[in-house]
């Protein structure tokens, strides 16, 4: 059998007297949820077929005995304008547990279902799972059929604050807490049920004085590996978090703890090791946390990487560890470039730091690499076509990963540089004629980039496939209305039933093959881009997938346009403005996954505000009799807030000392950087034609700036000065150069004696 749909998951419910599932208040999901919880399905997606489905007439979606949906439990992006029918997670790929999703009725999946049945007054509730065996429950009138897992479940991850190895102190206890660990079954928070034991000793026998003797020659770099046989315990706890009384230890030596995590049938273990000296050493846990941080005076990364020789793994530091970074070695925070290590490795980072009393003290975290889903290809047929009249296939197949479900994202950049995703979700296959064509600079070609992901957010690196979109010829004003402005065209239908995705891809593909349609006069182009700016710019927008779809639509059509009218160019703005607050809310949740595109939808806006700028300029160097004109200054300043909070946004995803973010947006340069406070003593900033340099240390005078743990700094240049100076009504084209200087709260702070 080549699958079940979701019409032939139903048909076996009702072939028993019942149907899909339905849950209409919390209090029955919040009982569905908890029973998918605990229980697998063969499908790798882990999901279930549920009684919701989308009424033909209306496009609402309602439970299959005609009730309405009265609990919002959608998963991020769902539901598709496109699918009808819906299954429940037991966990979504991003993580959220018990959502529902949406799919297409004939699509063929190896999906779990959940039937309802009804037996007199008794309502019984049937979880089948496909799987080749199964037992069966009953208890006082539940009749639950539950699977014989073939799957393992999640490993336990113990974590004990502080890292791998640590340096202490001999004047005051250790604690000891594992409140880090967590369960990757249930909620990070949730450690009910688990159990923390702990041991500890000290190490003696060879292997560690072997050791000991090379890290004494090796700049006395700490980097011990854990021998069971070599360790002497002599004490035992229980608890989430003990303390260890120092009075009892000698210095100088190396002790062990082991943490042991157990529930259920699971043990974790893992291991951390204390060098005990004398003083008072920083201490350092997770998240850079350091005591005595005041008294710094610096820091040191460094890397190891893990190796097996014969029966035994060592331990070998990398020497090109400045070389894959973006922030310096001696900073307080470091960013290791992506792709720079590979994956299935397990490595060491440690961070040595020295206070002004000259104490030492050192940390060490261990990690490992996942291995992104291998194996496959992706591609695009057929190879050239025409855009809105071509059905392309995009598709990716034979990806292999140990952490399903995968998921796929196509994605595409505008002939103007904007960028758009056609698709982001688990579907590896999916048609369209709604790629926008290429630039006639370069034959058309338009680059389609692939990017497979498996469950966690590691993906493969990206598969790009180029294919010759030509715009559609002859457009005339009848397609134009039978596809974009009718009733009953795609275009409104996306709209009424908000569809951001759709009638994005819509609108650039006809906004794109209109900008180079020479038959159509320009009041023609300006009432389609008009039309465009007013239907999506109240489109709501929830993901950062809907930023880049709603920012490329109102992005594209301002380019197109030279001259905005005020009501276009106001709801423009607003959305616009709208979108930059959606921005800072994602940066701020820093999700690995979500990263590029959200760097993207930071230049989309950019480039729209850029747009936005221009014409608002314009507006306010009209006559001063115009009432138009104290409105074109308003939207310059409301447009400068904007591109303030889009700056604070791209920040907000980098650390102190990190390399500069140089992007430009049309006519628009921008330079970004945040720096700790003994960095910026002469630093140089350019952007544009335009470049700051801030002055010497003696010279340096911010005010606050001893309250802060850094300084953001954003520099504009912009080309476009439209305002007149004198009484010749003549422009003036200059270039319009600002620099802010925040602290962490986003204040802004005043600076002395700057260069330029």
């Amino acid at each position: 059998m080549d699958g079940w749909s979701w019409p032939r998951n139903r048909e076996t419910c009702q072939s028993q007297g019942g149907d899909l599932v339905s849950m209409e208040t919390e209090e029955e999901w919040n009982f569905m949820n908890d029973a998918i919880q605990r229980r697998n399905t063969k499908s790798f997606e882990n999901k279930w077929s549920i009684g919701l489905t989308k009424e033909k007439k209306g496009g609402n979606w309602t439970w299959v005995h005609g009730r309405p949906l009265t609990i919002c439990k959608w998963g991020q992006g769902e539901p598709s304008g496109e699918h009808d029918a819906a299954f429940i997670y037991k966990r979504s790929r991003n993580g959220e547990r018990g959502v529902f999703g949406s799919g297409r009725t004939i699509w063929k999946n190896y999906d779990a279902y959940i039937c309802e049945i009804s037996k007199g007054k008794s309502s019984f509730l049937l979880l089948l799972l496909l799987l080749p065996c199964h037992k069966t429950i009953g208890k006082r009138g539940k009749l639950i059929t539950t699977e014989i897992s073939p799957f393992q479940k999640i490993d336990l991850v113990a974590v004990i604050s502080g890292g791998a190895e640590v340096t202490r102190g001999l004047h005051r206890n250790i604690t000891l807490n594992a409140s880090l660990s967590y369960d990757p079954e249930v909620a990070h928070a949730d450690q009910q049920r688990m159990k923390f034991t702990w041991h500890y000793g000290k190490v003696t026998g060879i292997p560690f004085s072997k050791q000991a003797e090379a890290k004494a020659k090796a700049d006395k770099d700490f980097i011990t590996a854990v021998h069971e046989s070599a360790i002497q315990y002599y004490g035992k706890a229980s608890g989430e978090q003990i303390s260890l009384n120092t009075k009892a230890m000698s210095v100088n030596q190396t002790y062990i703890v082991k943490l042991v995590v157990t529930k259920d049938i699971r043990i974790s273990t893992v291991y951390q090791v204390i060098h005990l000296i004398e003083g008072d050493p920083p201490e350092i846990y997770q998240r850079l946390e350091i005591y005595f941080c005041s008294k710094i005076s610096s820091y040191k990364w460094v890397l190891y990487q893990q190796f097996k020789r014969n029966t035994s793994f060592t331990w070998q530091r990398k020497h090109n560890l400045r070389l894959i970074t973006s922030t310096p070695l001696n900073s307080s925070d470091i960013v290791i470039k992506g792709g720079s290590l590979a994956g299935g490795n397990k490595y060491r980072l440690a961070l040595f730091v020295t206070i002004t009393d000259g104490f030492r003290g050192m940390n060490a975290y261990e990690f490992s690499t996942a291995i992104p889903p291998t194996g496959g290809n992706c591609s695009i047929t057929p190879p050239s076509g025409i855009s809105l009249k071509t059905d392309f296939s995009l598709s990716c197949s034979h990806w292999k990963s140990g952490n399903n479900p995968l998921s796929y994202q196509f994605q595409y950049r505008l002939k103007n540089d904007l960028y758009n995703v056609l698709y982001r979700g688990v579907n590896n296959n999916i048609n369209t004629s709604w790629i926008p064509p290429g630039n006639n600079a370069y034959n058309f070609v338009v680059k389609v980039i692939a990017t497979v992901t498996d469950n966690f957010g590691i993906s493969a690196s990206p598969v790009s496939s180029a294919v010759q979109i030509k715009p559609y010829q002859n457009v005339s004003t009848d397609f134009i209305t039978n596809l974009l402005l009718a009733k009953d065209s795609l275009f409104q239908k996306s709209i009424e039933i908000g569809n951001l995705r759709e009638a994005a891809l819509i609108a650039n593909s006809v906004m794109l093959s209109v900008s180079q349609e020479t038959s159509m006069n320009l009041q023609e182009r300006y009432k389609v881009m008009n039309y465009i700016l007013e239907k999506v710019s109240p489109l709501g927008a929830k993901t950062v997938s809907d930023l880049l779809h709603k920012s490329s639509a109102i992005g594209s059509a301002l380019q197109v346009l030279e001259k905005v009218p005020h009501q276009s160019l106001n709801i423009s703005l607003f959305s616009i403005s709208s979108m930059t607050s959606l921005l800072w809310s994602i940066a701020q949740k820093q999700l690995v996954a979500d990263t590029p595109l959200t760097t993207q939808s930071a230049e989309n806006l950019a480039s729209c505000l850029n747009s936005v700028l221009k014409a608002a300029a314009v507006t306010a160097s009209e006559d001063s009799k115009s009432s138009f004109q104290q409105q074109g200054k308003l939207l310059v300043k409301i447009s400068m807030k904007a591109l303030e909070k889009v700056a604070d946004s791209l920040l907000a995803l980098t650390v102190p000392d990190e390399i500069m973010i140089p992007f430009t947006a049309g006519q628009l340069s921008m330079t970004l950087g945040r720096f700790s406070l003994q960095r910026l003593s002469g630093l140089e900033i350019k952007a544009g034609k335009g470049r700051f340099i801030l002055p010497s240390k003696s010279q340096l005078l911010l005010s606050g700036v001893n309250k802060t743990s850094f300084v953001d700094v954003q520099m504009l240049s912009i080309s476009f000065n439209p305002y007149t100076w004198d009484g010749t009504k003549e422009r003036v084209a200059s270039d319009v150069v600002t620099l802010k200087l925040k602290n962490n709260k986003r204040e802004l702070k005043t600076s002395s004696s700057l260069h330029l």
